[in-house]
């Protein structure tokens, strides 16, 4: 009579840790879309994947209550003393699995809303950028072109010269006017 209520713990922890596989895939096949390395181009592809993203969440916030389900089954196999120790390490490995897909779409979902700020911000600096430059462009074309490039130095020199020149007789002239 032991044995057999033995092995009908045991064939019912075996039974959970088989019908885990299924949600542990399921587990990682969340975590794996949070955690993918992903191209963004621009803003219209982070709202893409923001609305993947927010597919992702939806589906994992439908399969809480399974999981939930198979965590508080666990533990209640676990009550029975005759329950093997494996169980434990299952009941764990289910917990730690589901936080951390939890936690890592969450880090997604934040990092995609930065994202989307940050080309928010870009695209109106962008556009600041631009105005500047375009300015920038009218005053430039405005200035006159009187500088040759070959020509210059020799043409520096001569403006250097005037320039003394007309100090110096601006000096002669009024130690003429003292006299």
């Amino acid at each position: 009579m032991i044995t057999n209520s033995i092995f009908k713990v045991f064939w019912k922890c075996y039974e959970y840790g088989d019908d885990l596989i299924q949600i542990f895939e399921f587990i990682d096949d969340q975590r794996a879309k949070s955690v993918r390395d992903v191209i963004i181009g621009d803003a219209e592809a982070t709202e893409e994947l923001m609305d993947k993203h927010g597919s992702i969440m939806r589906i994992m916030e439908n399969k809480r209550k399974t999981v939930e389900e198979f965590v508080v089954k666990g533990e209640k196999l676990m009550e029975d003393p005759k329950s093997p120790k494996f169980l434990e390490t299952h009941v764990s490995k289910l917990k730690e699995a589901w936080d951390d897909a939890q936690k890592k779409a969450q880090e997604r979902k934040k990092a995609l809303e930065d994202n989307l700020e940050s080309w928010k911000v870009f695209d109106s600096r962008k556009v600041d950028c631009a105005k500047s430059l375009d300015s920038a462009d009218k005053h430039f074309k405005s200035i006159k072109r009187i500088y040759d490039l070959e020509k210059g130095p020799a043409d520096l020199a001569d403006k250097l010269k005037t320039a003394a020149a007309m100090r110096y007789d601006s000096k002669l002239d009024d130690l003429l006017k003292l006299n």
